[in-house]
């Protein structure tokens, strides 16, 4: 049930397979002038919905993680207020209900507050969560709960810790993202540039082209070309991913 938070609604996939449909004829249109064109190139668009459907769980990912550091700012200040760590864990879930009413964890939180009534640990509970939507913040702060709990440790002083490492990590993110947000539009528009330039080709002045179109050698070219702007593609989002 973990991984439920993750999946992708049904409008998010029904827009994917109309935007990879319409790419997908565009590039047969462009390069081949057929429609077998557009089957030749839907491999790709495949590749394409894998590549975008992970870029969609990764956001969802910063999400919960946004949310869950937002949740561990609350249980620092609660442990603060002298309440234990499950007590302060299940008053801590009523007021991240409370201030965030569309939450993508509250419900989950909300399952670990019935553990916890269930007499479960709440580090078995984070760490099953973390393992099962691949977080390791999250298998990070369950396993720093556990070590407290075994050795003894500042419970206390080791959560608020962690808040400050996550509100420090966000912060870092952000300041990537708005550095490479720039280059990020430059690579799309570096990509669209080749199939702009081919698309007003093909309307002004559409017998120059036609030879790309009618014989082998022309049908070799173009393949060549769609070939580079896919590999420029995969780089430029390789050069781009940059990950803290």
């Amino acid at each position: 049930m973990d991984r439920e938070i993750l999946s992708l609604s049904i409008q998010w996939k029904i827009a994917e397979i109309v935007k990879l449909l319409a790419l997908c004829l565009l590039v047969g249109y462009l390069f081949y002038d057929a429609l077998w064109g557009s089957m030749f190139v839907l491999p790709f668009g495949l590749l394409l919905w894998r590549v975008d459907r992970n870029k969609a769980i990764t956001m969802k990912k910063e999400k919960i993680m946004e949310e869950f550091k937002d949740f561990i700012i609350l249980l620092s200040g609660n442990l603060n207020a002298g309440y234990s760590l499950e007590n302060a864990f299940v008053q801590s879930h009523a007021e991240f209900v409370n201030a965030k009413e569309e939450s993508i964890i509250g419900t989950k939180l909300g399952h670990m507050v019935n553990g916890i009534n269930c007499n479960k640990n709440i580090e078995d509970m984070l760490l099953a969560f973390g393992e099962n939507i691949d977080i390791s913040e999250v298998i990070d702060f369950a396993e720093l709960i556990k070590a407290a709990k075994r050795y003894g440790g500042n419970m206390i002083k080791l959560i608020k810790q962690t808040a400050i490492n996550f509100s420090e990590k966000h912060q870092v993110e952000m300041e990537i993202k708005t550095m490479i947000s720039a280059k990020k539009l430059e690579g799309r528009i570096m990509l669209i540039a080749p199939l702009a330039i081919v698309l007003y080709m093909r309307m002004t002045n559409g017998e120059y082209m036609r030879i790309l179109y009618e014989t082998g050698m022309g049908r070799m070219v173009m393949t060549i070309c769609f070939g580079i702007v896919v590999v420029a593609g995969m780089l430029i989002e390789k050069i781009i991913n940059i990950e803290v």
